[in-house]
């Protein structure tokens, strides 16, 4: 994908430089958020060791190869976008389809939602609070994704972490005199009325979003991992309710974030 922007330059080129870079990693965050298909920039240069297929073969040895894009289309000005007519405009899909959708088939193309021109105007029109709010919600969503490969542990911890920050702030009460804890709503049942809150009706039982939380709470506070990041992947019945777990918790959390922008 190539997205083009604009920001205001600066006679320091260094100031235009980080403009342009802070706006880009923005837009990566909120399009990560809107769009059912991974979003990231190819900004921190990684290097990898890879197979050259170049010629349909694999060519040994590997290669230690550093990543990246580059575009060989049509180049933008200085002054102005570049010329987008030759090119067929993207499908657009209505919400509740785009979002019901599992996984791609041979046949899919790139859509877009198509509330996405509104939901792009809303996080513009944010306050500053709330769009630092959204930004880093959507910064632990797109962190989901990258350390999925890695660590299916994590990745559900940064899912439960994406919802947290968009939680309405726990205001302060009144402390138990024995314990010392603040009397109030505990976190497993905030988690639960939020969710319900920003999607009613989601089909979820109470039970299933008190248990999504209940296994945050033992990943990251080092109580248990998931069984794929203990053994290979297998169809065991632990590992496929764990599977079913994570494919719902991305769904659930990318409707969060569509509707929390929506309500606003």
């Amino acid at each position: 994908m190539l997205l083009e922007y604009t920001v205001s330059a600066s006679p320091d080129m260094m100031v235009t430089i980080y403009r342009q870079q802070r706006v880009a990693r923005e837009l990566g965050l909120v399009l990560s958020s809107l769009l059912d298909f991974r979003v990231r920039s190819l900004g921190n240069y990684e290097k990898h060791w890879c197979l050259d297929v170049s010629d349909g073969q694999i060519r040994l040895p590997s290669k230690f190869l550093q990543e990246g894009y580059a575009w060989d289309g049509p180049q933008p000005s200085d002054d102005d976008f570049a010329d987008a007519s030759p090119f067929t405009p993207i499908t657009l899909v209505e919400i509740d389809q785009y979002f019901a959708r599992r996984g791609i088939s041979l046949d899919s193309k790139l859509e877009l939602p198509a509330d996405l021109p509104q939901q792009l105007d809303r996080f513009f029109g944010l306050t500053m609070a709330d769009r630092e709010k959204f930004l880093r919600a959507s910064y632990w969503f797109q962190h989901a994704g990258k350390v999925f490969p890695l660590s299916k542990s994590a990745s559900f911890i940064a899912l439960v972490s994406a919802v947290e920050v968009l939680m309405p702030e726990l205001s302060a009460g009144e402390a138990c005199p024995q314990c010392k804890q603040m009397i109030g709503t505990g976190p497993t049942r905030r988690f639960v009325e939020f969710v319900e809150a920003t999607i009613p009706n989601s089909g979820l039982s109470n039970q299933e979003r008190r248990r999504f939380y209940r296994v945050r709470s033992a990943l990251a506070h080092g109580g248990k991992l998931l069984a794929v990041d203990h053994n290979n992947w297998g169809f065991t019945p632990k590992q496929i309710g764990e599977d079913y777990d994570a494919r719902t918790m991305w769904k659930l959390v990318q409707i969060v974030l569509h509707n929390w922008l929506a309500q606003r």
